[in-house]
C-alpha cells in the first residue's frame, strides 16, 4: 500500500475507516465523528463513551470531530438533537459500529500472530492476547484491517466488560465549556450569514389574517420579511425498532431576516400583525 502524496510533498498515511463514524490512523489515533449537537446535555462525552467501550479504545486519547450533515448517515444517528433522545437513539447503532470495527481489529491481530482470535480482546486502543499478554496497538493493525471484510452484526460486549459505561467519567468538554472556547451552533459565522426572528400567534394553531411589514423594513439591517406557512410533518422518534412517529409542527408566523440579531429583533417589534 502506497500512502497518498499531497502537492506539498507531505504524505497522508492510510487510515482504517470501517464506517462513516470512525477512523483509525497508523499513529494509533482513534477519531470518532459526533453526529449530535452539544447543548449542555453531555453528548460530547456520552456518545464517545459508548463507542470507546464497544471498540475498546482509550477514551482519554480518542479524538472527537463534529459532523456536518451527511445524507449517508442514518436518521437515528443524525436526526433531531432534542427530547433527551440522543443516547437512547444512538445506543444500539454506536455499539454495533464499535463492535464491527473491534471484530476486524482482533481478526487482523490474530492473523499477524497466527493465534486464535477467540483468545483476544481490546482495551486502551490495543488488541491483547489473553493467554500470553501479547498486545498490539490499533494503529499497527491498520494496513491489515483495511484488507479485511467488515462484519455487519458482530457480537456486542457483555455489560460486565464495560470500562466507561455506567462509571463516573468526567466530561471531556467541561474546560472548553466553562472557558467559553466551545463552539455551539450560535457561535457559527459564515460569509453572508443572516439572522431571523419570528413573530407567531399567541394562540396555538392561530392564523395570520394580515400583516404590515413596511415599518419593519425601515429598520437598519433588516433584509426581508417573510410569512411562514404552517407545516405538519410526521417524524420518526429515531429509536431503532420503534415504529413511532409524531407530528412535527411549525406554526404560522412572520420572520424578520436581518444582518444581526439586534436588527431582526427590532424589526420584529415593528411588525403590525392581526
Amino acid at each position: 500500500m502506497v500512502p497518498k502524496t499531497l502537492q506539498t510533498g507531505r504524505t497522508i498515511e492510510p487510515a482504517f475507516q470501517p464506517n462513516l463514524l470512525i477512523s483509525i490512523s497508523p499513529d494509533n489515533t482513534v477519531t470518532f465523528l459526533l453526529t449530535k449537537q452539544e447543548m449542555g446535555q453531555g453528548v460530547t462525552t456520552g456518545m464517545p463513551m459508548i463507542f470507546a467501550d464497544e471498540i475498546g479504545a482509550d477514551l482519554d486519547k480518542m479524538k472527537i470531530t463534529y459532523a456536518d450533515y451527511d445524507s449517508k448517515i442514518e436518521y437515528a444517528l443524525q436526526g433531531i438533537t432534542g427530547g433527551s433522545s440522543s443516547i437512547r437513539s444512538t445506543w444500539q447503532p454506536l455499539r454495533q459500529t464499535g463492535a464491527n470495527a473491534r471484530e476486524v481489529l482482533i481478526q487482523a491481530a490474530a492473523e499477524l500472530w497466527s493465534l486464535d482470535k477467540r483468545e483476544c480482546y481490546t482495551e486502551n486502543s490495543q488488541v491483547i492476547h489473553k493467554p500470553s499478554g501479547r498486545r498490539e496497538n490499533f494503529g499497527n493493525l491498520v494496513e491489515r484491517a483495511m484488507k479485511l471484510p467488515i462484519p455487519g452484526n458482530a457480537p456486542l460486549k457483555d455489560a460486565r466488560d464495560f470500562k466507561y459505561i455506567g462509571k463516573p467519567i468526567k466530561s471531556l468538554k467541561t474546560k472548553d465549556i466553562v472557558t467559553g472556547t466551545y463552539n455551539y451552533g450560535i457561535d457559527v459565522v459564515i460569509p453572508g450569514l443572516l439572522y431571523a426572528s419570528i413573530e407567531r400567534c399567541p394562540v396555538h394553531l392561530g392564523k395570520i389574517k394580515s400583516y404590515n411589514s413596511s415599518e419593519a423594513k425601515q429598520i437598519a439591517g433588516v433584509v426581508d420579511v417573510i410569512k411562514i406557512d404552517r407545516l405538519v410533518k410526521p417524524i420518526s422518534v429515531g429509536v431503532p425498532g420503534w415504529n413511532l412517529f409524531y407530528d412535527y409542527t411549525v406554526e404560522e408566523g412572520v420572520a424578520v431576516v436581518a444582518t444581526s440579531t439586534w436588527a431582526a429583533l427590532q424589526g420584529r417589534k415593528a411588525l403590525r400583525i392581526d
